[in-house]
């Protein structure tokens, strides 16, 4: 089983929004730059996430995008049920069902299967459920983000690095 990209993309999309929001208006623009996703995609996941309730958006000089909820309070199960839910219904009905009917176990495969994948994406889910976003940004490096909300807040969206060029 691979996770979806989109999930991935949507956590550093919120991570952004956590990081950032007070810093410099979280536009499209910087998300795509920061993501290295096609602006469309960034616009997808964005509302997937403002209409899961996790993220708002406003226009304006002083809009942009913003956490609806505290790092704590958004588990990564809710990240994946906002861009990605029907993947998870994919694993388990993720079942071949070409066998042959004439075979014992072509005929029974399914119901023999069905079982053990709907208890492995219960686990799944109560894992994802127990990690927050707070959890994973525990993961960066406070000093790498204060720098950054510094060039942040003197530097244009638009003069800002692209994702093919790392800091020195």
């Amino acid at each position: 089983m691979r996770f979806s990209l989109k999930v991935s993309a949507a956590v550093h999309i919120l991570l952004v929004a956590h990081f950032f929001s007070e810093t410099k208006r979280i536009t499209g623009r910087l998300l795509s730059k920061s993501t290295g996703c096609n602006p469309v995609v960034v616009r997808t996941l964005v509302l997937s996430l403002k209409n899961a309730g996790i993220l708002e958006v406003s226009r304006g000089p002083l809009g942009g995008a913003r956490l609806l909820k505290t790092p704590e309070e958004i588990s990564l199960w809710d990240v994946y049920a906002a861009v990605d839910p029907e993947s998870m219904d994919a694993l388990v009905r993720g079942i071949h069902n070409t066998s042959s009917q004439h075979c014992p176990v072509g005929r029974w495969i399914l119901d023999v299967l069905k079982g053990p994948y709907e208890k492995i994406a219960g686990v799944i889910e109560k894992e994802m459920r127990a990690i927050a976003l707070a959890d994973l940004a525990s993961g960066f490096s406070a000093d790498e983000i204060e720098s950054f909300k510094e060039i942040l807040s003197r530097t244009r969206t638009e003069d800002l690095p692209d994702r093919a060029s790392p800091p020195d």
